[in-house]
């Protein structure tokens, strides 16, 4: 709903519409590293774009940026 936010449409040059738009991010959209991506046979356009996620294997607070990758779930350096 990006264009649905008037300094996003501005930042875009683009005009605000009338009715809100909206689409579909399903959680088939979500793939892990290597993962195909996999476009729906019925679709008539698809964007691109990108999200980063991490998923905290423990609990942490105040954690050294060297020590940070022992806190990710599914990195070599981490334990649970």
């Amino acid at each position: 709903m990006g264009l649905n936010y008037k300094d996003h449409a501005r930042e875009l040059g683009m005009k605000i519409p009338e009715e809100p738009l909206l689409f579909l991010k399903a959680p088939s959209a979500l793939i892990g590293p290597g993962g195909e991506i996999v476009y729906p046979p019925q679709s008539q356009r698809v964007d691109y774009e990108a999200e980063l996620a991490v998923v905290i294997g423990r609990v942490a607070k105040n954690v050294k940026e060297k020590d940070a990758a022992a806190h990710i779930l599914g990195t070599p350096a981490s334990t649970t």
